[in-house]
C-alpha cells in the first residue's frame, strides 16, 4: 500500500474561462467590436505612432528593405512593438487597423491568462482564478493604455 498523496491535478483552462476572457475583451473594446476597421484609442493619443511603426515593421517582414530606414539617420530595427509582429501578421490581410487592434485584444487576453494562471498557482480555486483574470483584463490601467495608444 502506498501512503503518498496523489499528485495534484493541474488546473485546466476551460470553456468558461475562455468565454469570460473573450467577453471581457469585447466589453473593454466595445466600440471596436461594432466596426473592426476603426483604430482603437483616442485620436489624440499615440495610436498613430504605433500604427506607423507596425506598418514599417510588417513591410520589412514581407520583404520591403527600405521600410525601416528612419531617414535621415537610418535605423535597422523597429522602434516599438516588435513583440506584436507575430500577432499583427495574422491580422495583416484584413488591414493595418485590424492588425493593430488584434494585438491589443491579444494583450488583454494574455493579461487574463496570466492572472488566472498566477491565481491558480497561488492556490485559488476555479472561481477565484476566474475573478483574478477578469479583474486583470478589465484593469483601468490597461484601458488607459489602449485609449492612449
Amino acid at each position: 500500500m502506498n501512503d503518498e498523496p496523489a499528485a495534484p491535478t493541474p488546473p485546466r483552462f476551460g470553456r468558461s474561462e475562455l468565454g469570460a476572457a473573450l467577453g471581457v475583451a469585447a466589453l473593454v473594446t466595445f466600440p471596436w467590436v461594432l466596426s473592426p476597421g476603426d483604430v482603437l484609442g483616442h485620436p489624440r493619443g499615440e495610436s498613430d505612432n504605433h500604427l506607423w511603426m507596425l506598418w514599417r515593421a510588417l513591410r520589412r517582414v514581407i520583404g520591403d528593405e527600405r521600410a525601416l530606414e528612419n531617414l535621415p539617420d537610418g535605423l535597422p530595427i523597429p522602434l516599438m512593438d516588435p513583440i506584436h509582429l507575430p500577432v499583427a501578421l495574422i491580422g495583416w490581410p484584413l488591414g493595418l487597423p485590424f492588425a493593430y487592434n488584434l494585438t491589443l485584444v491579444v494583450d488583454l487576453l494574455l493579461a487574463f491568462v496570466g492572472a488566472w494562471a498566477l491565481a491558480r498557482q497561488l492556490g485559488a480555486g476555479r472561481a477565484g482564478a476566474l475573478a483574478a483574470g477578469v479583474i486583470a483584463e478589465s484593469a483601468p490601467f490597461l484601458g488607459g493604455v489602449i485609449s492612449f495608444g
